[in-house]
């Protein structure tokens, strides 16, 4: 049905909101908090077990999928077009004429 009426899945639109907030961060000056904390290296000891995936993996993992690179931040418009994915038919002209409903009393 999504398919059909033009709407990607919801794995889709969590993917495009994750690299619109990427590249937002990324744009910021390096002394706020946000990038400080995005780019600084935590060390100690972790406990034994399966690494997590931490979110600079999946977003590495999201631009492999989408087909975009970190220098693509650099250019809002080119990264806001080739990150925007939820709505495939989103460069679809709507005539008015085919949004009628018809509805008999």
């Amino acid at each position: 049905v999504k398919g059909s009426i033009g709407l990607a899945s919801i794995v889709d639109k969590i993917r495009e909101n994750r690299l619109r907030w990427f590249g937002h961060m990324m744009k910021q000056e390096e002394t706020k908090a946000v990038t400080v904390v995005m780019k600084m290296n935590v060390e100690g000891k972790y406990r034994r077990r399966r690494p997590k995936n931490r979110w600079l993996d999946i977003i590495e993992n999201d631009m492999r999928t989408v087909g975009v690179y970190i220098g693509d931040v650099e250019n809002q418009d080119e990264w806001r077009f080739r990150t925007k994915v939820a709505n495939p038919n989103r460069r679809k002209v709507w005539k008015k004429k085919n949004m009628t409903l018809n509805i008999t009393i």
